[in-house]
């Protein structure tokens, strides 16, 4: 049966990140961001780029959804 999980990124490094990841059997990451970027530098790993590469290091899919919400500054 499919489940669906929510995570973040804040709070992980890259590979405690994938280690939750694999340790909920996790095989499709639904990259629903307005921005494709983190602030801050220790996040540098989760933009849209290194993200994606990471992902499929560990084989995990990766598919990004275009949110057509307001655009929300903080």
């Amino acid at each position: 049966m499919a489940r669906i999980a929510t995570i973040g990124v804040y709070g992980f490094d890259r590979d405690t990140f994938l280690a939750t990841l694999a340790a909920a059997e996790v095989n499709l990451v639904l990259d629903l961001r307005q921005r494709r970027g983190v602030r801050g530098s220790e996040y540098a790993w989760a933009n849209a780029g290194r993200l994606q590469a990471a992902l499929a290091e560990a084989r995990v899919g990766l598919s990004v959804a275009t949110c057509s919400g307001p655009r929300v500054d903080t």
